[in-house]
């Protein structure tokens, strides 16, 4: 699964987070939305809603914006400005003017209230009482109140700069630093870090990964060696770069969709029984255990719901250790015991028809079966080359590279109906034939 991530953000900061999320590009495909005010917000995430699978804002309050019809299905996250991310604000302001006057200095964010003022000076002799301030303002302000919030703080700004109350501003909701720089008032802006909006949308990502198991049954691999048990969990050896290459490698192979995360005596994958039905074929064989360097032992769980899935393969990795051979045990808890994959195991199996698609079209056989395996994940044939992409995690350039040459040798052909996605132009819809 390729999660589609849509991130919120206004106009002013769209550039910086797209430079971010251009990053996270190989593990998702995130789209940076604007928006001028946040009043925007509950509107934009209603357009979008059913064409990602998650979300990202900026700040505690677009949040709650974004929750305030009801809190969504979809995982919602917010990326947050921390302490750290002020200082580094003030120490460029100090680089740029070296006789600064931090007590002429205010924050946008202190502006909340009438007769209030927070400058600077005073957050830096006293931060622990801004975070105080901060998160007790955030959650007085009503519901109804969010969506005016920047234009409030706009108009005492200037206000306040008429009066000569001021010298810069320090800002952290976009559409103030943006009326900031319309009026000639000096103001400068205090972003995320970059490794903090990051892990951030790691985290959503999982999130989305997460809500995709559990929606349908769920399974879990659990991959344990001996030599696991001798890595200290914050370093990393020889042997855990290989069993993680090859499990990645696998994961790839078979498109097989694997949430994975290390822990003290091996790997916890996580998916469903679909795709473990696929990798063991049919619950037959263990194609994971040779692959993984080291004496590994390899138990695979099935379950009503994550939970008992992971139960299920904690007990079927105890038998593994126990018998040598891998197991899984299935939702009523029976255990089978799998053969180890052999030489005609090696290969993902394929039809005379995938095979003759390969020769006719000139893509790899490989090709031709991820292609197949993506119709089933996507659960049709009809596909259009972005979903494709997704699918196998290529360029949309490579997906209709390969969708044309299936369509030019007779095993694809092109649907007169086109596909409308977001606010680009209709996409070619494809029959694979596969």
């Amino acid at each position: 699964m390729n999660p589609r991530i849509a991130f919120f953000a206004s106009d002013y900061t769209a550039d910086y987070f797209r430079a971010v999320c251009k990053e996270l590009e190989d593990e998702c495909r995130i789209t940076v939305l604007e928006y001028d005010t946040m009043a925007q917000l509950p509107a934009l995430l209603r357009q979008a809603y059913g064409e990602y699978d998650g979300f990202c804002t900026v700040g505690r309050l677009s949040l709650r914006l974004l929750c305030a019809d009801q809190e969504p299905a979809k995982p919602v996250m917010a990326v947050t400005t921390e302490l750290v991310d002020y200082y580094k604000n003030f120490f460029a302001l100090l680089n740029a003017q070296r006789d600064i006057d931090f007590s002429r200095v205010l924050l946008d964010h202190a502006l909340l209230q009438p007769q209030r003022v927070f400058s600077v000076a005073d957050f830096c002799s006293n931060p622990e009482s801004f975070e105080q301030l901060r998160d007790r303002e955030v959650r007085k302000i009503a519901l109804e109140d969010i969506g005016a919030i920047e234009g409030r703080v706009s108009q005492r700004a200037r206000q306040m700069w008429a009066q000569g109350a001021f010298d810069i501003l320090v800002c952290r909701y976009g559409a103030v630093a943006k009326a900031m720089e319309a009026t000639g008032i000096p103001c400068s802006f205090v972003y995320p870090d970059q490794e903090q909006v990051r892990k951030s949308l790691e985290m959503l990502i999982n999130a989305v990964q997460m809500r995709s198991i559990d929606s349908g049954m769920p399974a879990v691999v659990y991959v344990s060696a001996p030599q696991f048990s001798t890595i200290e969990l914050q370093n990393v050896n020889r042997y855990q770069v290989e069993a993680e290459k090859a499990l990645l490698d696998f994961n790839r192979r078979y498109m097989a969709n694997f949430v994975m995360q290390y822990t003290a005596s091996g790997y916890e994958i996580l998916t469903s029984r679909n795709i473990l039905e696929k990798i063991t074929d049919g619950l037959r064989v263990c194609r994971l255990a040779p692959l993984v360097p080291g004496d590994a032992c390899v138990g695979y769980g099935m379950g009503a719901n994550l939970l008992l899935a992971k139960s299920n393969a904690l007990a079927a990795l105890r038998k593994a250790a126990q018998s040598k051979a891998s197991c899984v045990v299935k939702e009523d808890g029976a255990c089978v015991t799998l053969a180890a994959a052999g030489p005609q195991d090696a290969e993902p199996t394929y039809t005379p028809a995938q095979a003759q698609a390969a020769r006719a079209s000139g893509l790899s056989l490989n090709t031709v079966l991820r292609i197949a395996d993506a119709a089933g994940a996507l659960g049709t044939c009809e596909m259009t080359s972005r979903e494709l992409a997704d699918a196998l995690q290529v360029t949309i350039a490579n997906a209709n590279h390969f969708l044309n040459r299936l369509a030019q040798n007779g095993f694809a052909e092109i649907l007169p109906q086109k596909k409308r996605s977001g606010k680009g132009k209709p996409s070619t819809v494809y029959r694979v034939k596969l």
